[in-house]
């Protein structure tokens, strides 16, 4: 039994890896800066207009080093704003001159401060200034610290909560305007758009987007006005001294820009390598099945492990750029504290009046803040720059204007629908296979209320003519009519809601059979829902289960029950025009027989055109239409066509020569250098120091320190941007791998609960888990989301999930505000305690001035250090969470180990295959038995067929045999011996497997055929042999790329019978 403190679910793969990966960046920014800019909770994100570069990628881009992002968009904004997000930012920005008030007043407190205590006799020798109690004076300074502190407090919560909800909200809208207009796309579209990478858009590029715009925008905001302040003060007390300072400015700007741009350079780069590995994790983990029994874990992981390399190497690149860049800022600093001293020195040494000790010390001082804030700038101009680089695709697709809009109420909705179908010299291409024509002229008609089928061998068109005629796509030539109109000149809508499809693949929707049926018709009543199962003939195995019609669908359904609800969705809306592509192909002879005459009922007065392999089915159709290569070649009834002994007359005999295919229905580095310079360097006497010539000295020797320590930090921090990157990337790279890993090697009942579903997304955050689950089933399955006109259905259900998280988490905003304030104003309640302690210290003569400077500036640095580590700590809990699940997982044994070497190999394999009392139910129903008291025995060399309705455990058979799954009870022999003790690799590389709904790879079809055998490598000529005993070799061969065409998510590429 499984233990469910031990589940993870299969979309943690990268969600784990993630938060150790933010954790260790969060490391490095506190190295880098003595502060730690945390990325933020990875929900979502966007808000204020900036100007962005578009990088306009695909899926087979190859990134040189030297790529620059395109210009096509860089007037686009971002414009997700309402009237309270304005409010809100309004009231957010209304806070930032207070931060720039703050660091005015903060600086003025420092000059006051230092002015008084460079008045007493005692601290600075031979000064013959009068004073007057400077010690009370300085009382009142005190008192400054902590009103600002409090007022500090209160505005860091206005800005950060009013800035968050405006984020959340704008987010909000971009996350269900992205979805919206992913459904609203034409079919075509999604032929050259990886589904995996898209349903990853929804997760990955909105959380980048977020972390780059919620507070993080906010605390920008707030860094420059307190920079600004500072800047402003010390300009107005000593301009000369300052704008020495800044004549490094042009070079700080400089370091910035480029910071920028290669972050938004590198960033487009890893984001779509990411989303290239995150969509092979989503097909191995949907496909799960067959990979285990093919033994594939291996190569999966293998091709998993590639994408990830791409990404690592991708983020260690942009943090070799990003460290020289930031390097060469930290040494501009430097540089500029080094002339602070220098030139003061010499101000203060020509006896310039304007320019005391105090005035040199609160110039420098000042200096120093907006130099650190500077700093702390860089981390959250980077969070920017890779949303500005995720916005760009997510603001991309959500401007595209579908071909076929289906929410447009444009188009005629006729009154009558006759039904009357007719091809008009039609000429077509997939827009991803452009360089193969699929129909070639076409010109057929079919008549209104008549029985149509079209056959011909796999890719004539069969199953094109089908998705025309609903309008998943347009003609690249010719027209197609309804009732002599242009289908083009109708409501997209009207039209899909007067068609009924039955598709060849059978896609039901998380929910019960009853949802699932209704999504046919959503007012259907409860009799009109049982009506079409009875038709169906579904309505029997429906009633067995406990729950009935409120029973959940998915993998609890064989394959030929999920057909018979599929069925039964098509009928409830009593469609005008039925289309039937292979509609009974997953139904035993039994239901088949009594489907095929519930469907010959539900024929009369429609237009129904059926496509069927098994051409036993058609033989009452109205008129069969033989195509081959996109045309029309032959035409008539049965008994017409086989007299004339043509092309269909060779379909027959062909088929009947052929064993009839079995029934297989499935059953589902703190800154510890300023810290030492500030303790060692900083000295009043540099500037008092009575003898010249010893002061000259002085000054060059901590000048040329202070340029050495920045020029030493410059190196140091290159060194420590790659290697934190380095070993970053290593670790979450070696995490997802140890992840991926470890869920490959667990036995198919651990996929079959519902935490471990397998058809979940791979998902960044558990509090997205659940409305985005609804979002990758529509993009996954579009076409018979499109077929159905439900689009609207799961966008509502997408929204009002996520909703309900998004909700929770405006509760928690005005925590997250105050919770910013009190850290990002701890400081002032350290000077408050500091500047009273050491007044006193200074007073009673117990500390000199430059001792009480050294011991302010340290505490300073490390109080903004501590409070900076402190918005790490959600980071550093998820980190220690997400590390803690994955070394659970991996610890985890798995009952049926792919990767153990153990077990006996037999010499010589005879093919003797015995059940013996077998007793098996699924762990996921543990009320459902599926085999009881089950006995077997197939003889060497013969051949055994399995027969019976769906649901009686032919499939689980298959299962057990390949040892997917292990009996509760009896024993599965093969020559005698218990397959539990025979070598798993040996046991199932014995084995060839075609399963009832064919899987393929977005592999090329060399790689998917060679997949078969994943215990060596196949040869060309073994491949070729395979693909002729399987009678496609001739088809590969005629295809522009021949066996490295690439079959395409789900083999979307390639027709049915092709796949098959």
């Amino acid at each position: 039994m499984i233990n469910p403190a031990l589940e993870i679910e299969p979309n943690d793969i990268n969600t784990n890896s993630s938060y150790i990966k933010d954790y260790i960046a969060d490391q490095q920014s506190l190295f880098k800066y003595n502060s730690s800019d945390s990325k933020k909770s990875h929900l979502n994100g966007i808000s204020m207009p900036s100007e962005y570069k578009i990088d306009q990628f695909n899926d087979n881009h190859i990134y040189d080093d030297d790529d620059e992002l395109s210009n096509d968009a860089q007037d686009k904004k971002f414009e997700e704003l309402d009237d309270i997000d304005t409010v809100q930012q309004i009231q957010t920005n209304m806070t930032v001159p207070s931060g720039a008030a703050e660091m005015t007043q903060q600086t003025s407190v420092h000059h006051r401060w230092f002015t008084f205590l460079s008045k007493i006799p005692f601290v600075i020798p031979n000064n013959n200034t009068e004073t007057q109690s400077p010690y009370d004076a300085i009382v009142g300074i005190i008192n400054y610290f902590v009103l600002l502190g409090f007022l500090s407090i209160l505005c860091y919560w206005i800005a950060w909560a009013s800035w968050i909800m405006a984020a959340e909200r704008q987010v909000r809208r971009i996350r269900y305007a992205l979805f919206r207009n992913i459904l609203r796309q034409e079919i075509g579209w999604f032929d050259v758009h990886n589904t995996g990478e898209l349903s990853n858009r929804l997760i990955r590029d909105l959380n980048t987007i977020k972390d780059g715009i919620n507070d993080n925008i906010a605390d920008l905001i707030t860094l420059l006005a307190r920079m600004l302040g500072a800047l402003v003060y010390i300009l107005a007390i000593g301009w000369k001294l300052t704008l020495v300072a800044l004549s490094l400015l042009p070079l700080m700007i400089i370091a910035f820009k480029m910071i920028v741009k290669t972050t938004v350079n590198y960033s487009s780069k890893e984001i779509q390598a990411f989303a290239s590995a995150s969509s092979v994790s989503q097909e191995v983990l949907q496909n799960i099945r067959t990979v285990t029994a093919f033994h594939g874990q291996a190569k999966e992981e293998e091709r998993f492990a590639k994408n990830l390399i791409l990404a690592k190497n991708i983020g260690i690149k942009k943090a070799l750029h990003v460290g020289i860049w930031l390097g060469l800022g930290y040494l501009s600093v430097f540089v500029s504290y080094a002339l602070i001293f220098w030139y003061g020195s010499q101000l203060v040494r020509t006896d310039c009046t304007n320019y005391s000790v105090g005035i040199v010390l609160v110039v420098f001082m000042g200096y120093m803040y907006a130099s650190f804030h500077t700093a702390y700038l860089s981390p959250h101009i980077q969070n920017f720059a890779e949303a500005l680089t995720s916005g760009s695709y997510v603001f991309d697709i959500i401007d595209r204007q579908t071909k076929i809009d289906v929410s447009s109420d444009e188009g005629d909705k006729p009154q009558n629908i006759i039904g009357d179908i007719e091809f008009d010299n039609v000429t077509f291409t997939y827009p991803a296979r452009q360089e193969t024509p699929i129909l070639n002229k076409l010109s057929l008609k079919i008549p209104s209320g008549k029985i149509v089928a079209l056959v011909g061998a796999s890719g004539c068109g069969k199953s094109t003519i089908i998705q025309l005629i609903q309008r998943f796509y347009d003609p690249d030539e010719g027209r197609i009519l309804l009732d002599g109109k242009d289908i083009k000149t109708l409501n997209v809508s009207w039209l899909r809601s007067h068609i009924g499809i039955v598709s060849q693949e059978p896609v039901l929707f998380t929910g019960s059979i009853e949802d699932n049926i209704r999504f046919g018709k959503p007012n259907a009543t409860d009799d009109e829902v049982q009506t079409a199962a009875k038709m169906a003939n579904a309505h029997d195995f429906i009633m067995e289960f406990p729950e009935n019609y409120k029973t959940s669908s998915g993998d609890k359904l064989s394959g030929g029950q999920k057909q018979r609800v599929a069925i039964a969705r098509a009928l409830v809306s009593n469609p005008k025009i039925l289309l039937l592509d292979e509609a009974t192909s997953a139904l035993d002879n039994t239901s088949e027989r009594i489907v095929q005459d519930a469907l010959d009922k539900a024929k009369q007065g429609r237009t129904t055109i059926v496509i069927a392999h098994r051409l036993s089915t058609i033989r009452n159709a109205d008129l069969i239409i033989g195509l081959e290569h996109g045309r029309v070649i032959e035409y008539g009834i049965h008994d017409d066509l086989m007299e004339h002994k043509g092309f269909y007359y060779e379909l027959v005999i062909t088929q009947t020569q052929k064993e009839e295919q079995a029934d297989l229905d499935s059953d589902q580095e703190d800154d510890k250098m300023e810290e030492e310079f500030v303790r060692q360097r900083l000295s009043i006497y540099l500037f008092v120091e009575p003898n010249l010539e010893e002061q000259k000295r002085l000054t060059n020797i901590y000048t040329a320190s202070i340029f050495l320590i920045g020029l030493t930090l410059a190196v140091t921090q290159l060194l420590i941007n790659v290697g934190f990157a380095k070993s970053g990337e290593e670790l979450t790279m070696r995490m997802r791998k140890l992840t991926f890993s470890a869920i490959l090697r667990q036995e198919m009942s651990y996929f079959g609960y519902e935490s471990n579903s397998i058809g979940a997304l791979i998902t960044c955050l558990s509090t997205d888990a659940s409305s985005l689950k609804h979002a990758t089933q529509a993009i996954e399955h579009i076409r018979t989301i499109v077929a159905l006109h439900q689009e609207k259905h799961f966008i509502d259900l997408y929204e009002n999930v996520f909703n309900q998280e998004f909700k929770k988490q405006m509760c928690r905003l005005h925590l997250i505000g105050i919770g910013a304030g009190v850290v990002n104003s701890a400081i002032y309640f350290v000077y408050m305690a500091t500047f009273s302690y050491g007044n006193k210290l200074v007073k009673d003569g117990d500390m000199k001035f430059d001792e009480v400077i050294r011991i302010l500036v340290a505490i300073t640095c490390a109080t903004v250090t501590i409070g900076r580590a402190i918005a790490m700590i959600p980071d550093y809990s998820k980190a220690q969470q997400a590390a803690l699940k994955i070394l659970r997982l991996n610890q985890r044994q798995s009952e049926i180990n792919p990767h153990d070497e153990s077990g006996i190999i037999l010499d010589k394999v005879i093919g003797s295959i015995k059940f013996h009392d077998v007793h098996f139910r699924y762990p996921s129903r543990p009320t459902f038995r599926i085999l009881r008291n089950f006995s077997l025995k197939c003889s060497t060399g013969r051949t055994t067929a399995l027969v019976g309705p769906s649901g009686s455990g032919k499939s689980t058979i298959i299962g057990l045999l390949q040892r997917l799954y292990d009996p509760l009870k009896g024993n599965v022999l093969l020559d005698g011996h218990n397959i539990k003790h025979l070598n798993l690799r040996w046991l199932r590389s014995l084995m060839g497997f075609v399963q009832q709904e064919p899987v393929l790879f977005n592999l090329s079809i060399y790689d998917n055929i060679a997949y078969g055998d994943n215990s060596r490598q196949i040869t060309q000529d073994g491949i070729e042999t395979a693909a002729r005993m399987a009678n496609i070799h001739e088809l590969i061969i005629s295809l522009p790329k021949g066996y490295e065409t690439l079959c395409g998510a789900k083999g979307s590429q390639l027709s049915g019978g092709q796949k098959q």
